[in-house]
């Protein structure tokens, strides 16, 4: 079953890659996101796969400042969504999934400074 949640994510990914979207697209994020909560509020040890697959896709679907900033606002939003989200887990979630996006997932980010 665990295989079969890793497969689906990973094609909802690149059916939504594939897509030609103009503007980054904060449900798709969401979505590709679901994954981590279990990491985000300290349940897992360490990421799933198909959550640094979810990470791969925000990073590969923003290669603009103004994208990076609509996925920062996204992200940020989302993290005030989850209860019990951990700042300091939700940090070190890029570098866990080999992933630069050039700012730290919190619940604080300051997105307008985003390069």
């Amino acid at each position: 079953m665990k295989n079969l949640s890793m497969i689906l994510t990973f094609l909802v990914l690149f059916l939504l890659s594939m897509e030609k979207v103009h503007g980054f697209d904060c449900g798709a994020a969401e979505t590709s996101l679901l994954s981590c909560k279990p990491f985000l509020i300290g349940q897992d040890n360490k990421p799933p796969t198909s959550c640094c697959l979810g990470v791969r896709f925000i990073e590969s679907s923003a290669p603009t400042v103004e994208e990076r900033r609509a996925a920062c606002e996204c992200l940020k939003r989302l993290a005030n969504q989850i209860s019990n989200f951990r700042d300091d887990l939700a940090a070190s979630l890029p570098e866990l999934c080999g992933v630069h996006l050039g700012y730290t997932i919190s619940r604080h980010m300051d997105c307008n400074n985003i390069p």
